[in-house]
C-alpha cells in the first residue's frame, strides 16, 4: 500500500510499527530505485525508437511499433498509477521485441500472423484509449478510481500475455515452416551444389588425363627434338671438319702454287738473263765475224748486226 501512495496504517504494537518502518525503503532508496527506473525507461525508449524506423520492410510489424510508441507516450505524461502504466509499456515492449526478430526475418507473411498482428495493433489501440482516458480524469477523479484504475491497467497486461500467446505461436509455426522451407531448398542446394561439384571433378579428371597426355607428347616431342639436335650437332661438327680439312687442303694448295709460281719466276728470270747473255754472245760473235770478214775479203760488211 505503501507503494500506491497511501500512508501505511496505524499499528497498535510498537514493535510492529518498527517492522514496518524497518521493512519500508528509506526516500533515498526510493530516489535511487526512481532514477533507475527513468534511466530504464529512457533506454528502452531509444530502443523503441529504432525498431519503430527498422520495420519500414515490414507494415504489420510497424503498426505494432507505432501503437506501442504511442502508449510510451501517453505514460510517461501520466501522473497517476504511473508504476502500474510504466509496467504495462515495459511489457508491451517486451512483447514487441519478442516477435519483431522473427516476423522481420520472413520474407513473406502468412495470413494468420498479418491477422494477429492486426489484433495486437487493435489491443494496443485499446490500451492507448485507457492511458489517455485515465490521464483526462481531474485529479478527485483519479484520487477516488485509483484502485479501479490499477486493475483495469492489470486487465491490460493480461489481454497482453494472452494476445501474446496467441501471437507467439502463430509466428512460431511460420518461423517452423519457413525453417523447413529453407531446410528443403538448402537440401536441393545442396544436391545442386553436388552435383555441380561432381561434374567439375569429372572435368577436372578429363583435364587431368588431357594434360597427362599433353606432358608426355611434349615429352616424346622434346627427346626427338632433342635427338634431331644432337643429330645435327653431328652434322654441323662432320661439316665443321671437312671445311677444316679442306680449309687445310687450300692453304697447302696456295703454299705449293705460290711455291711453283715462285721457282716459274726464278726460272723465268734465269731464262730472260740466259737469253740475254745468248744474245749478247750472238751479237759478239757477229761482230767478229764482221770484222774476220773484212780482213779477208776487203770490203765493208754488207749485213749490219746493230741495223736490225
Amino acid at each position: 500500500m505503501a507503494a500506491r501512495g497511501i500512508p501505511p496504517p496505524q499499528l497498535p504494537n510498537s514493535r510492529l510499527q518498527k517492522l514496518f518502518r524497518h521493512l519500508s525503503p528509506s526516500p533515498s532508496l526510493k530516489q535511487s530505485l526512481r532514477r533507475t527506473s527513468l534511466s530504464l525507461f529512457a533506454t528502452t525508449k531509444t530502443s523503441l525508437d529504432a525498431l519503430y524506423l527498422s520495420a519500414d520492410a515490414c507494415p504489420p510489424l510497424k503498426s505494432v511499433c507505432g501503437g506501442v510508441l504511442a502508449i510510451w507516450d501517453t505514460v510517461e505524461r501520466m501522473k497517476s498509477s504511473k508504476k502500474v502504466a510504466e509496467a504495462l509499456a515495459l511489457r508491451c515492449f517486451e512483447i514487441l521485441n519478442e516477435v519483431a526478430a522473427p516476423v522481420m526475418n520472413q520474407s513473406d507473411l502468412s495470413p494468420a500472423v498479418k491477422q494477429k498482428l492486426s489484433k495486437f495493433t487493435d489491443l494496443l489501440n485499446d490500451i492507448k484509449i485507457s492511458l489517455d482516458s485515465i490521464q483526462g480524469q481531474k485529479w478527485s477523479r483519479r484520487f477516488k478510481h485509483l484502485n479501479r484504475n490499477q486493475d483495469l491497467l492489470r486487465v491490460h497486461e493480461k489481454r497482453l500475455n494472452e494476445a501474446y500467446q496467441d501471437l507467439s505461436s502463430v509466428v512460431a509455426l511460420q518461423t517452423h515452416l519457413a525453417v523447413k522451407s529453407r531446410s528443403k531448398q538448402s537440401v536441393v542446394e545442396f544436391n545442386r551444389t553436388n552435383t555441380a561439384l561432381q561434374l567439375t571433378n569429372v572435368a577436372l579428371q578429363q583435364i587431368a588425363s588431357t594434360t597427362a597426355q599433353t606432358e608426355h607428347r611434349v615429352e616424346a616431342q622434346s627427346r626427338q627434338t632433342a635427338a634431331e639436335f644432337m643429330q645435327t650437332g653431328a652434322k654441323l661438327e662432320r661439316v665443321s671438319t671437312t671445311t677444316l680439312q679442306t680449309q687445310l687442303l687450300v692453304e697447302a694448295s696456295s703454299r705449293q702454287a705460290a711455291d711453283q709460281f715462285e721457282k716459274t719466276q726464278n726460272l723465268f728470270q734465269q731464262v730472260t738473263i740466259t737469253h740475254a747473255a745468248t744474245n749478247a754472245n750472238v751479237e759478239a760473235a757477229s761482230q767478229q765475224m764482221d770484222a774476220r770478214m773484212q780482213r779477208i775479203v776487203g770490203y765493208p760488211p754488207s749485213y749490219n748486226h746493230n741495223s736490225k
